[in-house]
């Protein structure tokens, strides 16, 4: 028997609340913080019902797990654009200064949701692999020393008043690309 087809605004409808469901939940986590953000508020900034987070993601972790890679999505896609140091100024800009805190609290996070602590380490291991081949040096390190620059300047962001960031850009600029 032929499975029945889903008619497509029932898709885009379907689209449509996940997206709302995890653009609610990054914000959400950002401004009340992991252990604060409960599925009943995730789902009311998105203007659904809370039933509908267990019915996209399954549970509380799986929409974690997919709010973290929603943001690393975006760090990744960031990350490979960088060519010179205006470039690194914008992702840092538009990329890593917002998702300071949330960085903050996924890491806390994990340490209670096995799931995301995996998907995190495998991430943040791609992301430095990401780095080092960024680095054309293919050296590990390098890229878990760039990534872990890039991710402290974020955490800084309160104290930015005091770093220069055309100088931190320029400087990560000219590590990056040494021979």
């Amino acid at each position: 028997m032929a499975k029945p087809s889903i008619p497509p605004q029932q898709i885009q409808d379907d689209q449509s609340v996940k997206e709302r469901l995890l653009t609610a939940g990054l914000e959400c986590l950002a401004t009340l913080g992991g252990h604060k953000a409960s599925v009943k508020q995730i789902a009311a900034m998105a203007g659904v019902n809370h039933g509908l987070v267990h019915y996209y993601f399954g549970s509380k972790e799986n929409l974690i797990v997919a709010l973290f890679q929603r943001m690393a999505e975006g760090q990744r896609k960031a990350l490979e654009q960088i060519q010179n140091p205006r470039d690194l100024q914008a992702m840092l800009a538009r990329h890593a200064l917002p998702n300071a805190r949330l960085i903050l609290e996924f890491n806390l996070l994990a340490r209670e949701m096995p799931e995301l602590r995996a998907v995190l380490r495998e991430e943040l291991k791609g992301l430095a692999k990401l780095s080092a081949d960024r680095m054309a040096k293919g050296d590990l390190r390098d890229g878990w020393l760039l990534s872990s620059a890039v991710v402290g300047l974020a955490l800084h962001a309160p104290d930015m008043d005091e770093i220069d960031m055309d100088y931190m850009a320029r400087r990560i600029m000219e590590w990056l690309n040494r021979d």
